[in-house]
């Protein structure tokens, strides 16, 4: 994937850049979380490469594994996967590729943290939206974040796991999702490119239903000053996310499903970044969110 500049979150985290294999989990060199999100985006399918899809036993076993490290901190690793600790955040596990040129994907885990799941379906091809989602997850103490690991484009679109079913990105998603959980998805927009007067960000359940999560997101980004978009069966349909495919996994378990677009202007300012962080973060504590 085509490497982009580092970029802060107002979490104190910077993405470092570490190109090549990663170190396979037996006493490889210690990394934060950003660095891990950057070499996986940096070594993975970029535009137009090849995406190398996954076999539906190897899907099942990634989400398999996936689901009992965020469930008990440990358990069997992926075939082609490592178990990384991290230096930043104390009692989460990275469990990504150890060759990376497949781009199936990041996955990191708290155990016993509360049930709420972060994803990046589109890194870099949404700009800056991974280094959001890495700051959900530090400010939000999320039990999984979920980061794709190749360029939406790749494999003539294979790699999109918002719009593929068969992706290990999917199939963990689905592995995660119950009655209790919260799954909140990052992604970004540039308003050139749409004729409605889409101006900050747009939060939409996926249905024409405002759930409690989604009016509490969309109350709190507006108590920070952006203006937000709410999709109710007709506003701003465009961005509203009904055909997302992480979005119908987690109804058909029970859970709730948060789509959220971010315009590109709040995405590459550092400050910005910040507080779409920290009204997001605010929105997710507020009762039955």
């Amino acid at each position: 994937m085509r490497s982009g500049a580092a970029l802060a979150v107002g979490v104190a985290v910077t993405l470092t850049a570490c190109h090549g294999d990663l170190p396979d989990g037996r006493g490889g060199a210690a990394a934060s979380l950003p660095s891990l999100v950057s070499a996986t985006l940096d070594a993975g399918p970029g535009p137009g490469d090849r995406f190398e899809a996954a076999s539906g036993a190897e899907r099942r076993e990634i989400a398999r594994d996936v689901r009992r490290w965020s469930t008990h901190g440990r358990g069997p690793v992926p075939s082609g996967f490592a178990a990384r600790q991290v230096t930043d955040d104390a009692g989460v596990t990275v469990l990504t590729e150890t060759a990376l040129s497949r781009g199936w994907g990041l996955y990191a885990v708290r155990p016993g943290a509360r049930d709420l799941v972060i994803e990046v379906p589109h890194p870099r091809a949404d700009e800056a939206s991974e280094v959001i989602g890495v700051g959900l997850f530090a400010s939000t103490k999320a039990r999984a974040l979920l980061v794709a690991g190749a360029d939406r484009s790749a494999g003539r679109r294979a790699a999109d796991v918002a719009h593929n079913a068969t992706t290990p990105f999917a199939e963990v998603s689905a592995a995660l999702a119950s009655t209790q959980t919260t799954i909140v998805q990052v992604h970004g927009f540039d308003q050139d490119n749409h004729e409605e007067n889409l101006r900050d960000v747009v939060v939409s359940s996926g249905t024409k239903d405002v759930t409690t999560p989604v009016r509490s997101l969309a109350e709190a980004l507006r108590h920070k000053g952006f203006d937000v978009c709410v999709y109710d069966g007709s506003a701003c349909q465009a961005l509203a996310a009904t055909k997302n495919i992480q979005g119908r996994a987690a109804r058909a378990a029970g859970a709730d499903f948060v789509h959220i677009e971010i315009a590109r202007g709040i995405r590459t300012s550092e400050d910005r970044r910040a507080t779409v962080v920290e009204a997001i973060t605010a929105g997710l504590d507020q009762p039955g969110s």
